[in-house]
């Protein structure tokens, strides 16, 4: 088990001077893909702040992006961690102070931050349970070093939400498998590309959900078809159709003699269901 907030800490954090605009620090974080940035003035930092700083503080109240500096949003107290302080600590940091992320320190100068995704909490394992770097340690089967154990989640690897629900099922195929006395056969589902994960279908403005499938109506659309028939409509070539399989089941199918791998189809589907393969050429 990882001894130090080194171990887990992500390295090279983004920075901006507490006169950036907000405009400037959102673009920042977008470009990079995070959800936090350190504030700095001069050679000193002075805080830290998250997507959700920028929405509260300066969205809601109406401020301009483009005149509004960043120190605008930061909070009035900063904490930090040591680079060489224990991994217990830095979580009592962050639940005591209510927060979820902290910038690292290694004497004066900021080597990393720490967020809660990266520190989970191992307080309850068991004796005999292996971790390593802060984090359970499992096999390919999500087996901890106990064999009647299985661990998934963000207390093996930070992850999304989805690859979770993945190793749960995976993780119930083995126990199965245990249990009827057979060895777990290789895991052979293959994974949708995160790019094909679109959001045509996903209302944010949807909060409460009165069941499971109103639930499921507003899931991120992974490549499972809505029937909208748009593949068909833009096909060029009519290389598509829709085949009807006896009471509410249906496929579309591609006639491989007609298709001439144009893509409108994977371009125009809100779903993501078509994966588009590589043309091979004529000998």
């Amino acid at each position: 088990m990882p001894e130090t907030v080194r171990d887990v800490m992500t390295p090279y954090p983004a920075a901006v001077s507490a006169d950036t605009t907000l405009a400037d620090t959102a673009r920042l974080m977008r470009d990079k893909d995070i959800g936090d940035v350190l504030i700095t003035r001069g050679d000193r930092l002075v805080g830290i702040v998250t997507d959700r700083d920028v929405t509260i503080r300066a969205t809601a109240e109406g401020l301009d992006p483009s005149q509004t500096p960043i120190e605008t949003c930061l909070s009035s107290d900063l904490v930090v961690v040591g680079a060489g302080d224990d991994v217990d600590d830095a979580l009592a940091a962050l639940r005591d102070h209510a927060i979820r992320r902290v910038p690292v320190i290694d004497g004066d100068i900021v080597v990393g931050i720490v967020s809660i995704g990266d520190l989970p909490d191992l307080s309850f394992l068991p004796e005999g349970i292996a971790a390593e770097r802060g984090f359970i340690k499992v096999d390919a089967d999500h087996r901890t070093s106990d064999p009647k154990v299985f661990a998934i989640g963000d207390v093996v690897r930070p992850g999304l939400l989805t690859e979770a629900i993945g190793a749960g099922r995976r993780v119930a195929q083995c126990i199965c498998d245990d249990y009827d006395g057979r060895t777990p056969a290789p895991f052979r589902r293959q994974m949708i590309e995160k790019r094909r994960v679109t959001l045509e279908y996903f209302d944010p403005r949807i909060t409460v959900f009165s069941d499971v499938h109103q639930c499921g109506s507003q899931c991120l659309s992974c490549g499972a078809c809505r029937d909208c028939g748009v593949c068909v409509a833009v096909c060029p070539a009519g290389a598509i159709r829709r085949n009807e399989l006896g009471g509410k089941s249906y496929e579309y199918a591609v006639d491989e003699n007609l298709c001439i791998g144009c893509g409108f189809c994977a371009g125009a589907c809100p779903c993501g269901v078509w994966n588009l393969e590589e043309n091979y050429p004529l000998e």
